[in-house]
């Protein structure tokens, strides 16, 4: 059985969370899917989770670790246009108002 590696780390990191087997995991989360595409579903637009619009799926898993980097990329490229741009332009521009 061949399994690809980002699954394979989602399985794991839920396993362990969960205090399971990676295998047993593994099987939860196919029964899940399994489960899922037999029922009929709503549009994702009208499903919810803990009052959060559920976004569709993009084929790939992300890990906690990924959310985790991408926040601190994206909360460092934030604050460098925050503050990097607008106070150049403050400083720079004779049109601005510097209180």
């Amino acid at each position: 059985m061949d399994i690809d590696p980002d699954v394979l780390q989602a399985a794991k990191e839920l396993a362990k969370r969960d205090g399971t087997t990676t295998g047993e995991m593994l099987s939860t989360l196919a029964r899940r899917g399994l489960a899922s595409s037999m029922a009929v579903s709503k549009s994702s637009k009208d499903q919810m989770r803990g009052g959060v619009p559920v976004l569709p799926s993009r084929g790939e898993i992300i890990t906690l670790e990924e959310v985790q980097r991408i926040a601190d990329e994206e909360g460092q490229l934030a604050m460098r246009a925050l503050l990097g741009i607008d106070v150049i332009i403050a400083l720079f521009d004779p049109r601005s108002r510097i209180s």
